[in-house]
């Protein structure tokens, strides 16, 4: 009816605002909370399957294989908000529009291969943050930043491309920190 005959299964920190899911899903999630610390790496246990049929937003068949997704962003929030000045109402979270490409993004922990796990193992995983610029130390203290993390079982489920029976199942998560 909408266009988007599926989504992909997701956890994330933040929220979600219902209001504009059907016009614009992207902008319904809200993510982030404030953190106080500079977070060194992502780490947990992951077991991933996909689903037999990938397909797009209009259900057409695509040849490949989903894949997972986890990351993790750290992001100036007080550099988001004074970015968007111009806007009547800024916002002071990324949404799905701008969570990995914003200019208040500092440092993100993005896993690298999502395939599906062998067997019925968990497969550990310890993602190193990469930072694209230099922390203030009193901004930090002062929670001036958040982190959001993201955990989706079709990594371009923000494109509403997936297959239907994939599953991720996530253990013992924790941020390293400083």
């Amino acid at each position: 009816m909408f266009g988007k005959p599926i989504a992909a299964g997701n956890l994330f920190i933040g929220s979600f605002d219902t209001g504009p899911v059907l016009t614009d899903p992207l902008s319904a999630t809200r993510f982030g909370m404030p953190f106080n610390k500079i977070p060194l790496s992502l780490e947990g246990y992951f077991k991933y399957t996909a689903g037999a049929v990938v397909t797009d937003e209009k259900m057409n068949v695509l040849n490949m294989t989903d894949s997972c997704d986890i990351y993790a962003v750290l992001y100036n929030r007080k550099e988001l908000v004074e970015s968007q000045k111009a806007i009547k109402k800024p916002l002071d979270y990324l949404t799905g529009h701008n969570i990995l490409k914003d200019p208040s993004v500092v440092a993100i922990a993005k896993l690298q291969n999502g395939a599906p796990t062998a067997g019925n193992d968990f497969a550990k995983f310890s993602i190193p943050f990469i930072y694209s610029t230099t922390v203030d130390d009193v901004a930090i203290a002062s929670l001036d930043y958040n982190i959001a993390i993201v955990m989706s079982s079709s990594k371009y489920g923000d494109r509403f491309i997936g297959a239907v029976g994939s599953k991720l199942i996530i253990d013992d998560l924790k941020v390293i920190t400083k």
